[in-house]
């Protein structure tokens, strides 16, 4: 059996010298709906890590203080103190234990039996100053969603007043009873869009933390340089792990992604296989163009012609 190839009962491996067949092991080939479910697993896997990176304290304090007006004269580090350290990620609180750099706090599914069920990415809440500089001032409710797909068939910003409002009656018997209207919270739902086909950002702004905090292409030690030098964001132990595991599972996506596009073709699978990257946020329209050797705007218009025939299969 030396240097032949064993191809009955679909085996096909090479077998050397003195070598049993105990070690040749069936060459398995996934159906094009394993793949999926297996690319799946791994996007949920990567936007898990994505909506943790957003939570940490010294990501979230910074958003605020450009999104929101009560926070803009604060510093990071005022903001960060009077951030409430109870928020929830997705349906998956942080332990109530764990050192206060990530948040866990109210419930992100919002249930109401005619309504159905609405679950948030990032819930949190924050207590002001008090004018006086006695105490609390009032309390602002968040909602923080990482949207993946920028340019979608409903305007974002319906689904985000939808979403400020559910958070505005829920707080019936919670934040206030009976008719005391006036004691309702101010509420915010901020959207991070992930695949806003721009440039990326002045240095030091707010639109290059979150590209480089949630790229696809750069490494981690290449995001832990710009957040370091940048933005003074010290890159504690959790940070830098999730870091590293996003950038491990964009490039398993990726390698998946490409194999099964290459099946479609070499160059339009190709093309399939960044262009879906693109759409799920995973990657910029500018690196997907350049991989693909064409410009940025060849490779958008390309992208809306794959979609229009899509419609029309």
């Amino acid at each position: 059996m030396t240097g032949n190839e064993r191809k009955d009962y679909g085996l096909s491996c090479s077998m050397p010298e003195r070598q049993t067949e105990r070690s040749c092991r069936p060459s398995v080939r996934k159906t094009p709906l394993a793949e999926e479910i297996s690319i799946a697993g791994l996007r949920a896997q990567y936007d898990t890590h994505a909506k943790r990176l957003l939570s940490a304290r010294p990501v979230l304090a910074r958003i605020l203080q450009k999104t929101v007006e009560e926070c803009a004269l604060f510093t990071v580090e005022q903001i960060m103190a009077q951030l409430d350290p109870d928020i929830h990620i997705s349906s998956e609180p942080v332990d109530p234990g764990m050192e206060r750099t990530w948040i866990a706090g109210d419930d992100t599914r919002n249930r109401l039996s005619e309504e159905g069920t609405v679950t948030y990415d990032i819930r949190f809440h924050m207590h002001l100053p008090a004018e006086n500089g006695q105490g609390c001032g009032k309390r602002l409710l968040f909602d923080l969603e990482a949207q993946k797909e920028y340019y979608v068939k409903y305007r974002l910003i319906t689904r985000g007043i939808y979403y400020a409002a559910r958070m505005l009656s829920t707080q019936k018997n919670r934040e206030f009873t009976g008719s005391e209207y006036s004691n309702l919270k101010k509420v915010y739902s901020i959207w991070i869009c992930m695949n806003e086909e721009k440039d990326p950002g002045e240095r030091g702004s707010l639109y290059r933390l979150l590209n480089t905090l949630l790229s696809f292409s750069l490494t981690p030690e290449e995001k832990e340089h710009i957040l370091e030098k940048e933005y003074g964001i010290s890159m504690e132990m959790k940070i830098r792990k999730e870091l590293e595991a996003m950038c491990n599972l964009s490039e398993a996506i990726e390698e998946r992604g490409v194999e099964r596009g290459m099946r479609q073709g070499l160059e339009r699978g190709s093309f399939i296989a960044f262009s879906s990257l693109v759409r799920d946020g995973l990657l910029r329209t500018d690196e997907a163009a350049r991989r693909m050797k064409m410009s940025e705007e060849d490779f958008v218009a390309r992208m809306r012609e794959e979609r229009e025939n899509e419609k029309t299969i």
